[in-house]
């Protein structure tokens, strides 16, 4: 979908209906688009429904929402199953500027089971000093 300034807009049932190489292809629409609070609510009712592929593109969006509605919800895929969903995560993690008592709290709860432990480590390390 397109708005009259030819921006992309995200469509939370066409993301929710697409699989494999269509979601792929609808990328651009997720990282080029402005998704509105409501998508993002959303996005976070259905993150424990979504299959891993919808899981990492759910943690893409983060990165283009500029509201902090997210960011609580990103600290528990650092111990999902999926290698994508955890990178996506400590890459979104890494790249705040500030976080919360709170979100470094579940950082420290979830950190130590990252499978990649050296990465769950200095993820935790990094956000440490992201707390004001």
């Amino acid at each position: 979908m397109v708005t009259q300034d030819h921006s992309p807009t995200f469509d939370f049932d066409r993301f929710l209906s697409l699989s494999g190489a269509g979601l792929w292809e609808y990328m651009p629409a997720i990282t080029e688009s402005r998704v509105p609070e409501s998508v993002v609510q959303r996005i976070i009712e259905h993150l424990d429904s979504f299959d891993e592929e919808h899981l990492a593109f759910a943690l893409e969006i983060s990165y283009v929402y500029e509201g902090e509605a997210f960011i609580p919800h990103i600290p528990q895929f650092l111990a999902h199953p999926s290698q994508s969903v955890r990178l996506t995560a400590s890459r979104k993690l890494r790249h705040l500027e500030q976080v919360s008592q709170e979100v470094y709290d579940l950082v420290k709860r979830f950190a130590p089971l990252f499978p990649e432990n050296r990465v769950g480590d200095d993820i935790l390390e990094l956000v440490s000093r992201k707390v004001p």
